[in-house]
């Protein structure tokens, strides 16, 4: 698996600034993420009782609770390479709601199994190149992949310091930050077998939005598998 070490993974230092937060998101203590309902709307016409859903980047896995709240019968699984997410995702969440066994710790490259639809929402920034996780991802799904990501008309790698990090580790420890260039991804899915629709985010209109300091241009895309309608 290619799960970065704790000691680098700057996920596993944010315990000030997000661990509090992904902990009540877990337990169902926080409104629900637009980009979450935005899925689900999406997404919606595509799901019939007892699919099967990867979440890839799913950090605590509380966009189970979109489903759940709705009254939505899929089945949710969930993969991060940060392992106290998981930790906590499998604590917090109900099993009712969620059973543990469905939270896996893993990288996207490693994604394995079949799945009705797959999912990547704010995670394919972290890439350090998008094609052999996406093509995981693409091989994974049998009827629709939907990825929101940082994308613009042309690609920029940013591997930079994080200066939101606990202390000891600010403006130390360096992560992807990547920006991929629209054309390439759709064309790459494409080639996988699927139509690609450009969907406008909700939040930002397709703007930019400024996060931890850095520009993130969010773009949604919806891949259809070819012939599985």
């Amino acid at each position: 698996m290619r799960i970065p070490h704790p000691e680098y993974n700057i996920w596993e230092h944010t315990r000030e600034s997000l661990f509090p937060l992904y902990a009540q998101r877990a337990k169902g203590e926080t409104s629900e993420l637009t980009c979450h309902s935005q899925c689900v709307e999406v997404i919606g016409p595509h799901l019939v009782p007892g699919m099967t859903f990867m979440d890839v980047g799913c950090g605590a896995g509380d966009f189970v609770w979109s489903f759940h709240r709705r009254g939505i019968a899929i089945e949710y699984h969930g993969m991060d390479f940060t392992r106290s997410f998981i930790d906590i995702g499998r604590e917090k969440i109900p099993p009712e709601v969620l059973p543990p066994d469905r939270l896996q710790l893993g990288a996207a490259e490693d994604l394995a199994g079949r799945f009705d639809v797959v999912v990547c929402i704010n995670t394919m920034q972290c890439f350090a190149d998008f094609r052999e996780p996406v093509e995981r991802m693409c091989r994974a799904a049998r009827k629709v992949v939907y990825l929101r990501s940082t994308l613009d008309e042309d690609e920029q790698i940013r591997y930079e310091t994080d200066g939101y990090l606990d202390e000891g580790y600010k403006n130390r420890l360096r992560s992807y930050f990547n920006i991929f260039a629209l054309r390439d991804v759709i064309a790459f899915m494409e080639s996988e077998g699927f139509e690609v629709s450009r969907i406008v985010d909700e939040r930002t209109r397709d703007g930019v939005e400024m996060s931890a300091g850095k520009p993130f241009p969010w773009k949604i895309l919806l891949g259809v598998r070819r012939g599985s309608t």
